[in-house]
């Protein structure tokens, strides 16, 4: 068991540290700066430096898997899944954002916000799928006010959760067919709608529960 965790750390380890080998295999293709940040637009609005990107942003990337993998975890009763999902988010994001940057750099007609609602569907629909299986604990899940002072209250809200999230993962998936200006509201909309709404539904059983 301690062995397979020592690879599946090493092989996180190595996932995370992937865009620094493509940013030296595509070194003498970038130029001097990349973007960084897009808009509402879709468009880049914000640029830095090649060097500090292909180098610093996986290492900052890496220090906080480690950051997260080493954290204190006082409680006793922790989601097995909800745990390797986020064991392995971080690399995930390392690569798909060092991607969406070095696409972008290299090809800037390439409509990369239509791969980004793929990418957050799919993760909805994991988290959606493990949150009815998450344990009553106080390290993960949704920790509100009112899942954290009842049990009921955990359980009620996290099933509820599980199904408007997997939801909202599913229409995630079909946003890249919409006009390339409304992806982005679309995607903002629907991530505020379903917390919002877990966050309401928590609060309504909390009031019922009294």
């Amino acid at each position: 068991m301690r062995n397979n965790k020592r690879f599946a750390f090493i092989a996180a380890i190595a996932v995370t540290l992937l865009p620094v080998v493509a940013g030296l295999i595509l070194w003498d293709r970038l130029p001097e700066q990349v973007p960084l940040h897009w808009g509402l637009s879709g468009e880049p609005d914000r640029y830095g430096s090649r060097a500090v990107f292909v180098f610093l942003f996986p290492l900052l990337m890496l220090a906080l898997h480690i950051f997260a993998c080493h954290a204190p975890k006082k409680a006793k009763n922790r989601s097995a899944a909800a745990e390797a999902i986020l064991f392995w988010l971080v690399p995930a994001l390392s690569v798909f954002i060092s991607a969406m940057v070095y696409i972008q750099t290299l090809a800037p007609d390439f409509p990369v916000m239509r791969i980004l609602p793929i990418f957050l569907g799919l993760l909805f629909l994991c988290i959606g799928n493990i949150l009815p299986k998450c344990p009553y604990s106080r390290t993960t899940g949704i920790r509100l006010p009112w899942t954290l002072a009842s049990e009921k209250n955990w359980f009620e809200t996290h099933r509820f959760a599980g199904r408007i999230w997997m939801i909202g993962g599913f229409l995630m998936l079909f946003c890249p067919l919409l006009p390339a200006a409304t992806i982005p509201p679309v995607m903002l909309t629907l991530l505020i709608g379903l917390l919002a709404l877990t966050t309401f539904y928590s609060w309504r059983f909390s009031r019922k529960e009294k």
